[in-house]
């Protein structure tokens, strides 16, 4: 079986990844120590599956698969550390490159110089404004082999911030991504978003397209990671301590568990026709009738300030109105910003797709606003 160099699928990040990535981070407030204890914890701990490599065995390139084996190959070592920085709310991504390692001839030539064939992956994270390349791998000097899980030494911080010089002499990019646009929020919402992150409100797994447009599905998802942070449970211990059930027949295009809990809670509807649209984007009308009913499901009686007036009001469908009303009255103090404000020229723009950082953003300032007032 061969490496698959290609970018990391990790669709969701599962509890055993985030428990993990808060045991090694414990006490650390920087995002660069708390990124370098991650780098330290995966380099001593994961052990490169010579057994597999030399057989062409299959490898483990799933994240909780390697955490479990404890060894795997290039392309496990970076989704596992993926998956642990994304755990802390840092962007992190994997990189696809060709590096002069094994197998090679351990120097540039004319044979290789032009290669576009990968056979590697390292990692680069998004410390203090910057992309910080490391190389767990490498920094690893622990193998698997004949069976047996060898330790040849300390992990190694040679591979961890590595420099532009250093890493033109040994590596060789061939595919990372977006990083100005993709990978990172917007600078208006960096900081908010990274901090909704921190607090739990935002699944780390739902990090990086942040100008794309947000679906049903994943809106659902903030709405229960908002409700069950307020109430201090999972959602369906809030459920049940209010007396409702879900309706798992709710939808024929959907089983979504998060998807059903809001619609439990008359947060979010369906299309009418048994179908509920999980993929589809939604407006911006559409989203300041969902924060209203969260709101409301919260307990949340009225806003804290005046609503905005905006320009293009007379846009806003009838069954919206007062849920715009509502959503650019709540004031969070903690930030001076509105739940949701004007699109800029004091508009609303009530049909407008809505993006997943902006979501980002919605849901943060009303977690703070509701949670000084609970």
């Amino acid at each position: 079986m061969g490496i698959d160099y290609g970018g990391t699928n990790i669709s969701r990040i599962s509890k055993d990844i985030e428990m993990l990535s808060d045991m090694i981070t414990q006490g650390t407030k920087s995002d660069y120590e708390k990124v370098k204890l991650i780098y330290m914890w995966v380099a001593e701990n994961i052990y490169y599956d010579w057994d597999a490599y030399i057989n062409n065995s299959p490898f483990e390139f799933n994240p909780d698969d390697v955490l479990n084996s404890k060894r795997s190959v290039c392309e496990g070592y970076a989704n596992l550390t993926e998956a642990l920085v994304r755990a802390q709310g840092i962007p992190c991504k994997s990189v696809v490159g060709y590096a002069l390692g094994f197998n090679t001839s351990g120097k540039w030539n004319m044979y290789n110089v032009d290669i576009t064939d990968a056979n590697h992956k390292w990692n680069e994270a998004y410390v203090d404004g910057r992309w910080l390349v490391m190389d767990t791998t490498w920094g690893s000097n622990n193998k698997y082999e004949s069976g047996e899980y060898i330790k040849e030494g300390n992990a190694s911080l040679v591979y961890f911030d590595i420099s532009n010089t250093y890493l033109a002499l040994s590596y060789k990019i061939i595919s990372r991504g977006d990083t100005n646009k993709k990978d990172i929020p917007s600078e208006w919402g960096e900081k908010e978003i990274l901090n909704g992150f921190a607090l739990g409100l935002i699944p780390y797994d739902m990090q990086g397209d942040y100008r794309n447009e947000i679906t049903r599905e994943e809106f659902c998802r903030l709405v229960v990671r908002l409700i069950e942070k307020i109430k201090g449970m999972d959602i369906n211990k809030y459920l049940k301590s209010v007396g409702i059930s879900i309706n798992k027949l709710a939808f024929k295009d959907t089983s979504d568990l998060d998807v059903l809990a809001a619609n439990a809670l008359n947060i979010v509807n369906g299309r009418g026709d048994g179908t509920f649209g999980p993929k589809d984007s939604i407006t911006r009308q559409e989203a300041a009738v969902m924060l209203y009913r969260m709101s409301d499901a919260l307990g949340v009686g009225k806003p804290n300030n005046s609503p905005i007036h905006f320009n293009d009001a007379s846009s806003v469908a009838p069954w919206a109105f007062s849920s715009v009303e509502f959503v650019s009255a709540m004031l969070d103090n903690t930030t001076g910003n509105r739940v949701m404000g004007g699109a800029g020229n004091n508009k609303f723009l009530p049909i407008a797709t809505y993006t997943k950082e902006q979501s980002y953003l919605t849901v943060v300032r009303l977690f703070n606003i509701i949670s000084k007032t609970a």
